[in-house]
């Protein structure tokens, strides 16, 4: 009890020090509400509806183009030929991926069909594949942008140029994911279902860490100028996970955008079952479960997991040496 009040505390404090530079970049209204939410004094509904709202008025500009059908093109610096390019990120390289990630890393390399080629994003290479505008990486190089933002970045440029796939460094995929995937123009894991409760920008209708497309699309597009346009103009993000708000607002306005979003059906609705079960006794017949229900699984890379529990191999331990071999 009373951490819960220390931390509240000190969110309050932390929040106050944020108040000045969001009124500068977006409006005391916009300030005072994502204050507010970070004490938890507002709803999530009423949150993520006034996010939305304002990143529709940052991006009118950039909306009223694509319904004139002006799309932008990205030169390709890359030849894939015919491999549809999958693209995985750990800037720092390979050797410093968490354990969990490499699992994850290594398991795509393995499962990958032959029509494909996996790509790892590293500091090194993914100016090899597309040229970040310098006000990009400025901002990012002087602290204004964090890497998550960055990634997003480099994310939906890649997909707009290359088409492909994005698998987030996190995400576990089953055999066979590729095959259900590539049957549709677009596809991510989907759980919206009428009366779904509104728990974030997304609303159910995507996630934004994992992406199937065999070609370039519009979406793609619309995120990565719109990404463009808002550090062209803005200090920091307007929301952590601003992409999800550029997408609710190409889902909004661009018809194609919700026609093809809408036609992914639901899929993956427990995505974080096996992350649930990871501190489970690993039998064969546990996993078989699990994959049966679930081709696409999130994990959260930031908690620690047990390998062994009361001498048994876990799930997750299972995993791990199954996909890293010593």
């Amino acid at each position: 009890m009373i951490k819960k009040l220390f931390r509240k505390i000190r969110d309050a404090i932390l929040g106050l020090g944020e108040i000045p530079a969001n009124t500068r970049e977006f409006g005391l209204r916009i300030a005072m509400i994502r204050y507010r939410r970070k004490l938890g004094l507002i709803s999530v509904e009423r949150y993520v509806d006034a996010i939305s709202i304002q990143m529709e008025k940052e991006l009118r500009e950039v909306t009223e183009r694509y319904k004139q059908d002006q799309v932008a093109r990205f030169e390709k610096k890359h030849d894939f030929g015919d491999k549809i390019p999958v693209f995985m990120c750990w800037f720092q390289g390979k050797d410093a991926m968490p354990e969990w990630c490499r699992a994850c890393y290594e398991n795509l390399l393995r499962i990958a069909p032959p029509n494909t080629e996996v790509v790892l994003l590293t500091y090194e290479n993914y100016q090899s594949f597309v040229d970040i505008p310098k006000v990009v990486t400025k901002k990012y190089q002087e602290g204004k942008m964090c890497a998550a933002n960055y990634s997003d970045m480099v994310r939906y440029m890649l997909l707009a140029t290359y088409g492909g796939c994005w698998i987030d460094a996190a995400v576990y995929l089953n055999d066979g994911v590729f095959q259900t995937a590539f049957t549709h123009e677009l596809y991510t894991p989907r759980f919206y279902r009428e009366g779904h409760p509104l728990e974030d920008a997304s609303r159910g209708r995507w996630v934004g860490g994992v992406w199937f497309s065999k070609t370039n699309h519009i979406l793609f597009s619309y995120v990565t100028e719109s990404l463009m346009e808002l550090w062209s103009k803005h200090d920091r993000a307007l929301e952590y996970l601003a992409c999800d708000y550029i997408i609710w607002t190409a889902y909004s306005n661009l018809s194609t955008v919700r026609q093809q979003l809408d036609a992914i059906p639901v899929n993956n609705e427990h995505f974080r079952l096996l992350n649930a079960c990871f501190e489970q006794a690993y039998t064969e017949q546990l996993l078989e479960e699990i994959f049966s229900k679930q081709q696409i699984h999130l994990v959260d890379r930031h908690k620690e997991y047990k390998k062994q529990k009361d001498g048994q191999q876990t799930v997750y331990g299972y995993l791990v040496s199954k996909q890293i071999k010593s």
